[in-house]
């Protein structure tokens, strides 16, 4: 739930993608850019989903959970997600995982972790019976990569909420309301961005 702050109402669009409701908040006068703008926000939204969605056959995701031991050559933006992933579970001392997928299966605790898998770039190899999942950063990296191709090449303020993992940009100030969970449609909490 995004609040007005100035006076310039910001065009504003609204779709789902990526498993949860989307929208695209930008400020400027132009509404022919406004929405050339969102275009390339739902556009791209489609292609990280169509690239990384666990339900989705024949992505490199499903080859790489469906590798049953081989290696899987990825690309550089998925060799990127998966150095940032390695990244995130070092940080947190192995609490943030994206083999968790295996939980899906039934498996036990004991066979999850990303200690498990050989990364060596470009090549992912994952044990047999394991999954990779990027639900954990897969929006926020959508919702960063969507704002990056926003502001190429336009200063406009800019707001990217996708289902809550939010980007923003720009000289204005965005009141972001964080709705409150055991009232439904009630702010509990403003954040300013």
């Amino acid at each position: 739930m995004v609040e007005k702050v100035t006076d310039l109402e910001p065009f504003m669009e609204r779709f789902l993608a990526l498993g949860c409701p989307c929208e695209v908040l930008l400020e400027t006068a132009n509404s022919v850019l406004a929405a050339e703008q969102f275009a390339v926000a739902r556009q791209e939204a489609a292609r990280i989903e169509k690239k990384y969605s666990r339900y989705l056959e024949g992505n490199i995701l499903y080859r790489i959970n469906h590798s049953r031991g081989h290696a899987v050559k990825v690309d550089e933006e998925t060799a990127a997600l998966l150095d940032y992933a390695a990244h995130c579970y070092d940080l947190s001392d192995g609490l943030f995982d994206i083999t968790t997928g295996v939980l899906r299966q039934g498996l036990f605790l004991s066979r999850i972790g990303w200690e498990k898998i050989h990364w060596e770039r470009p090549f992912i190899t994952l044990p047999e019976g394991f999954e990779i999942d990027f639900g954990g950063i897969g929006k926020e990296y959508a919702a960063d990569r969507i704002l990056r191709l926003l502001r190429q090449g336009h200063e406009m303020s800019a707001l990217v909420n996708l289902g809550g993992d939010i980007a923003a940009s720009g000289d204005r100030l965005w009141s972001v309301g964080i709705e409150d969970a055991t009232r439904p449609g009630e702010v509990a909490r403003t954040v300013h961005l």
